[in-house]
């Protein structure tokens, strides 16, 4: 079973979270802000984490910075009520393995989950799929739907 670290200022959505990846067999632990989630990294080490983008005191982005810096195996979802793409950017640059944008679905947060627990040659079997989604933190910028790629730029690197 693989454990889940749930962080999330909002019981309701913890709950939701909790909920969803129970019944996808996850084993969670719940956090309610950023120092609480690194206290429970460095006690528990839990490979997979969900993490709200804005919380009290630390922000999303400054513990998955943290995060990554102490712990850079850990798979990060970030969860976040933006859909700003500049931010989205930032947080798989900062080394998220997947964003997932509010309002969602428990399927679509099942699916994320699943995905990431995928071991490594399963997570990216998609990147040859044609159905959109995120990729992987190695092959991201390649891949994802919103992206559209310059034909002039791919055709230099061909030639």
């Amino acid at each position: 079973m693989t454990r889940l670290l749930i962080v999330d200022d909002c019981a309701l959505v913890q709950s939701f979270i909790e909920h969803t990846a129970r019944r996808e067999h996850f084993e969670t632990i719940v956090a309610s802000d950023g120092k609480t989630a690194l206290r429970l990294m460095r006690e528990l080490s839990p490979p997979m984490v969900t993490l709200d983008m804005h919380m009290p005191g630390m922000d999303g982005m400054e513990c998955l910075w943290q995060i990554r810096a102490v712990w850079p195996c850990a798979k990060v979802l970030m969860i976040s009520g933006e859909e700003d793409l500049e931010v989205k950017r930032t947080c798989l640059d900062l080394g998220a393995a997947d964003y997932l944008a509010k309002p969602f679905d428990s399927h679509e947060l099942a699916k994320r989950l699943r995905r990431l627990a995928a071991p490594r040659a399963d997570r990216a079997s998609h990147l040859t799929s044609t159905q959109p989604g995120p990729a992987d933190a190695d092959a991201r910028r390649l891949t994802h739907p919103s992206v559209v790629p310059d034909r002039r730029a791919s055709a230099a690197l061909v030639h």
